[in-house]
């Protein structure tokens, strides 16, 4: 099992405490959401987990492997988590092929097993007709698809996903959710799911965890949750949707 771990972990940038210490479990093959308004602390505890910040405090664990802790730093690229930004962040100059190739010919993969991977890949999220198409040539959606191609095609342990449907249409969002709750279902993979879209965290998610300035507000199923709102701010954020 390799179950992700953050034991303490905490951000200060400069005074201000960014993030107060917290613990989260991500248990494997679970879907996870961390929800709450913008500029609650969920996008750098995201980028803390991939390596693209540095906790102040704590320990970041993945199954026995420790990414961060006393004199361990992984650097990003070594903890092999698949990441889908909500920019969609595909290189204009790279066909789709290209894009979802890439990762595989940084970790020094042979041609045609790159091939076969990015294919099976493309075929996972209905992009495999516009492999030889670039970026310019594509609908919002279908640059969001191959971003997300990107991040499945190393088999990742955990897929990070920040906020990666809120540059589009109602309609396109509604058929994202459904996309990506499928593949969490056929693949089994880990998700962690950055998000302040109530509707996402509760359709999509198998936990939610409720996020404030910086405080974990509360945790649990949507069921749970729902059922069970935590007095205080949890309340009145639901009351919102």
């Amino acid at each position: 099992m390799s179950d992700l771990r953050l034991k303490g972990v905490a951000k200060r940038f400069g005074e201000k405490d960014v993030l107060a210490p917290m613990d989260v479990v991500v248990t494997d093959g679970s879907f996870v959401s961390l929800l709450g308004p913008s500029g609650c602390g969920k996008t750098t505890l995201l980028r803390l987990i991939a390596g693209l910040e540095t906790p102040s405090a704590g320990e970041i664990v993945l199954g026995e492997t420790v990414l961060y802790g006393p004199g361990v730093n992984i650097p990003p690229e070594k903890r092999r988590f698949g990441m889908v930004f909500q920019s969609y962040a595909v290189w204009p100059h790279m066909t789709v092929f290209e894009n979802v190739e890439y990762p595989l010919k940084v970790r020094g993969m042979d041609r045609k097993r790159r091939a076969q991977g990015v294919m099976k890949t493309l075929d996972l999220v209905h992009m495999d007709e516009l492999a030889g198409r670039y970026p310019h040539q594509l609908s919002g959606g279908q640059q969001q698809r191959t971003a997300l191609a990107r991040g499945l095609v190393m088999e990742p342990p955990v897929l990070l996903l920040d906020e990666p449907l809120s540059n589009l249409d109602a309609r396109l969002r509604a058929e994202m959710r459904r996309e990506i709750r499928d593949l969490h279902r056929a693949l089994g993979i880990t998700i962690l799911y950055v998000t302040h879209d109530q509707r996402e965290a509760f359709e999509m998610a198998t936990k939610i965890v409720i996020i404030n300035e910086g405080r974990i507000e509360q945790e649990g199923t949507p069921v749970e949750i729902q059922n069970d709102p935590a007095p205080g701010f949890v309340r009145e954020f639901l009351s919102h949707a």
